[in-house]
């Protein structure tokens, strides 16, 4: 049975709402050109990669550590604690001179964002219930950052924005209230946890490894492909403007079956993007991408708090999953698009995913994992 408690008004929703929006919001709109920024500050194909990887090691640590204290020492204060820091780092970037002194301040954004995800997503399960709906308008927010990147082409604009941003979300956590008392004497149990649901992790990692080692170099793809800036930001726009409306109607599907199909249609699309001759056959590619992050991500996200007592450590786990393949997966992707170009990352990505949904179903049938 869910420990959740009800709203303690009618607003709560609301605010969880806009601070999921802002929460991505912010972080799209210095992602999405950082490849090219970095390229702009001399950084070859590699360097572009450990810009990335350090980024996503850093989300990793803190996803790992701040979720398991969130789950110790209660949920807001992990929260502010991280919408405030971030802010203060989205605005480093625009101080940012070269490949290295980049690659530290994304690694202090990746940090942040680690500190209060899990906790965030622990406290909306547990008070609203809903994770469709947030994570729903996580993506509506990655689809307006897209959007006024499409406008906006001003790196250090875009880097205050993001920065505005979490300042917004922090002062609206402010109003957030612990739903019980906290400060619970759990045993040492985040081997347990991976070990009791290795078949969403160990997958779900596999297919962000694959994801990441296409998008750090994705930009430049579009733009060997013909695109435009402009371009770039409307095909990440389409992907982000599906996730948003798939993602309202996945809760009520079986949540294994979910994130196994979400596997299947991963691999297609790496698949798929060898195939495309002008970046205007992206365009399908990209909605069927929407469709498949969505299941993936509702169904890994539902499968572990549902089942899990500790949700904060277990969704701790998944975002450490998922930043480890932001640092992984962009070192890996700049690497091999190095020695031998765009389509074998791409390749590669969809082997690795494909590897996921075999071990996902494995999983199943021994019994850890599975529905």
């Amino acid at each position: 049975m869910r420990d959740r408690s009800e709203p303690q008004d009618r607003w709560l929703g609301i605010r969880l709402l806009f601070i999921s929006f802002l929460f991505y919001f912010a972080m799209m709109v210095s992602y999405i050109f950082i490849p090219l920024f970095a390229r702009d500050l001399g950084a070859s194909n590699l360097e572009l990669g450990l810009v990335g990887a350090a980024y996503g090691i850093s989300y990793f640590a803190c996803s790992l550590i701040f979720g398991r204290q969130a789950d110790i020492h209660g949920r807001v204060k992990f929260i502010g604690l991280g919408l405030a820091l971030g802010s203060a780092a989205f605005f480093g970037q625009c101080l940012a001179n070269g490949p290295v002194s980049l690659m530290l301040i994304r690694a202090g954004v990746g940090g942040c964002l680690g500190i209060c995800l899990a906790a965030l997503m622990a406290y909306v399960y547990e008070m609203a219930g809903r994770v469709g709906r947030f994570v729903s308008f996580g993506s509506l927010g990655l689809l307006c950052g897209c959007i006024v990147t499409a406008f906006v082409h001003s790196y250090h604009d875009l880097f205050l924005v993001s920065a505005l941003a979490f300042g917004v979300a922090f002062v609206l956590a402010l109003t957030l209230r612990e739903h019980r008392p906290w400060r619970q004497a759990l045993p040492p149990v985040t081997g347990a946890v991976f070990v009791r649901n290795w078949g969403v992790y160990i997958p779900f990692l596999l297919r962000h490894l694959s994801a990441h080692s296409i998008w750090i170099i994705f930009p430049l793809f579009i733009k060997g492909l013909g695109g435009s800036k402009t371009w770039i930001s409307i095909l990440f726009a389409i992907n982000f403007g599906g996730q948003f409306l798939a993602m309202q109607f996945m809760e009520r599907f079986n949540a294994f079956g979910l994130f196994r199909v979400g596997l299947l249609l991963s691999a297609l699309v790496c698949l798929a993007y060898t195939l495309a001759g002008s970046h205007i056959y992206l365009i399908p590619i990209q909605a069927l991408l929407a469709v498949a992050w969505s299941c993936a991500y509702v169904g890994a996200l539902v499968l572990l708090l549902r089942r899990n007592a500790e949700r904060a450590t277990a969704a701790g786990i998944l975002f450490s999953a998922q930043s480890l393949a932001m640092g992984i997966g962009p070192f890996l992707g700049g690497a091999v698009s190095q020695l031998w170009g765009f389509h074998p990352v791409m390749y590669l990505a969809c082997g690795l995913t494909t590897v996921g949904l075999a071990l996902s179903q494995m999983a199943r049938f021994v019994g850890r994992g599975g529905a």
